[in-house]
């Protein structure tokens, strides 16, 4: 999966929701990895774009404009932890699914394990 080109995608116009349009995990689907990117993108990317434009245009002189720097960090870290929490939404069924076909199978593999232990045990030695 190229997420950097789910990320810039061509054709887009830059005009996206602000980070406070909701946007359903039904949108998505369990296997859209791109699809998945393209809503993430929607939801965050204006934000983190409005946000990175502050950070860069803002220069510290005195303990105010300092203050403000350290607030702006603030609101990046709630950002990020924002993008994280919506990241482990979207893989949370995905990763359900995987458990628990992994857990199927391994009630099998324990199954054959055991039967070929005791083929072995019941083998005649030559």
């Amino acid at each position: 999966m190229d997420f950097m080109a789910a990320i810039n995608e061509e054709g887009v116009t830059g005009l996206s929701p602000p980070l406070a349009v909701p946007v359903p995990l039904q949108v998505i689907g369990i296997n859209d990895s791109v699809q998945a990117c393209r809503v993430l993108k929607q939801m965050y990317l204006p934000e983190i774009e409005r946000m990175r434009a502050l950070a860069i245009a803002h220069v510290v002189t005195d303990e105010p404009s300092q203050n403000e720097a350290i607030t702006m960090a603030g609101q990046a870290k709630k950002l990020t932890t924002a993008i994280e929490k919506k990241r482990k939404e979207v893989i949370e069924a995905p990763g359900e699914f995987v458990k628990t076909v992994n857990n199927f199978v391994k009630v099998f593999n324990l199954l054959f394990v055991q039967h070929l232990r005791g083929l072995v045990n019941s083998a005649i030695p030559l």
